[in-house]
């Protein structure tokens, strides 16, 4: 008889976490919040390698107010003006004006943001956070849109237990947000890894959280168009004994 409180039923399979993994989370403005989380299926025993492969591109959004600017055709946010740090990623992008940019997308409304449409980004200038928007696209717009690489703040990926329990957690990743975005993902030299000392196991229904620490509004949502992808190795296993299980990786998680 196993002395775990589980058993392997299945065979171990490597898939890849992505943005559409996860829901979204309930972000506070300038604390430490979760923008995104998922819960660890039935059944299931998941685990992060320790130094596995991070790619996070993720975007925040600004909303205009009042009446648009208008000049020479195009809409003009000053997103510097609110304060936002704009970051230009090292991906390769097509010259503007464009509607297929990666690290910034324009939408224009002409019912007061009941529905959206995707608008070439004319130009940026990413040192002032000034961007032009055109106009033609939705000629009578009266409300604009810009998803952007936030600069401002960190992001940490953290493991949490469930509900009814003591409120445990682990954060296995931590960087800035300008860090996060700036770097060359694709360079195996520069791009993000998980920082733990060992592998990261999550019982069934824990949960994988996405927090943020930021004044920029992140937006997890298919119009971000975020990109996230962390592999991970899934378990199918019986749960022989529940609660003894989720001591068992709470314990872990505390190292």
């Amino acid at each position: 008889m196993s002395s775990l409180p589980y058993e392997i039923v299945g065979t171990p399979r490597t898939r890849a976490l992505t943005a559409q993994s996860f829901e979204p989370g309930n972000q506070v403005l300038g604390l430490m919040s979760t923008v995104a989380k998922m819960e660890v299926p039935r059944n299931i025993a998941m685990v992060l390698r320790k130094g596995a492969p991070l790619q996070a591109y993720i975007k925040a959004v600004y909303e205009t107010q009042g009446a648009l600017t208008i000049s020479g055709g195009n809409v003009v946010i000053d997103l510097g003006a609110q304060g936002i740090r704009l970051v230009q990623s090292q991906r390769q992008n097509p010259s503007f004006p464009t509607i297929e940019h990666l690290d910034i997308k324009g939408e224009l409304s002409d019912d007061n943001g009941a529905t959206w449409t995707e608008t070439n980004v004319v130009s940026v200038n990413w040192q002032t956070g000034v961007v032009n928007l055109q106009l033609s696209i939705v000629p009578g717009a009266n409300k604009a849109r810009v998803f952007y690489l936030p600069g401002d703040g960190e992001l940490q990926i953290a493991a949490e237990v469930p509900m009814g329990s003591d409120g445990s957690s682990a954060v296995f990743f931590n960087t800035s947000l300008r860090s996060l975005h700036s770097a060359d993902q694709t360079n195996r030299l520069t791009a993000p890894t998980l920082g733990t000392a060992k592998d990261v196991f999550l019982a069934p229904e824990f949960i994988l959280a996405i927090r943020v620490r930021s004044n920029s509004r992140i937006y997890w949502g298919n119009d971000a168009e975020n990109i996230f992808n962390l592999p991970v190795i899934d378990t199918p296993i019986r749960v022989l004994d529940g609660p003894m299980l989720s001591r068992l990786a709470e314990q872990q998680l505390k190292g």
